[in-house]
């Protein structure tokens, strides 16, 4: 009878394998802002800028959609650039209920609002 990981264990391995240079477990920490050109000023290496996304997010988001099961997901710097995200693909028309957590204020304008960039 094999015996299920559990919740720490899937949480430390899901997405990832040890590093192969030092055998660490845990990913690195990328505090770079700005990532490497090539002669072309293509970025081989995926990355451009933090804000478009770092070694760290994709990690982030890797773990997260293989514990949640999913095709993938969507890490955001806070609560509002991830409403921002949502607020843009609705069309006129489409409704997206608030989180309970939300503030009234959000709460209003995401009901309120009819159209895109409202």
């Amino acid at each position: 009878m094999s015996e299920q990981a559990g919740l720490n264990t899937l949480c430390v391995h899901a997405a990832h394998q040890p590093d192969a240079a030092t055998g660490a477990v845990a990913e690195p920490i990328h505090l770079s802002t700005t990532f490497e050109r090539d002669a072309d000023g293509g970025y081989p290496r995926g990355y451009r800028y933090s804000r478009e996304g770092t070694p760290n997010r994709a990690a982030l988001e890797a773990c997260v959609a293989s514990l949640e099961g999913g095709a993938g997901a969507a890490a955001f710097a806070s609560g509002l650039a991830a409403s921002a995200a949502v607020l843009s693909i609705l069309r006129p028309g489409m409704k997206s209920p608030p989180p309970p957590t939300s503030t009234a204020g959000r709460s209003a304008c995401s009901s309120a609002s009819s159209s895109p960039g409202a």
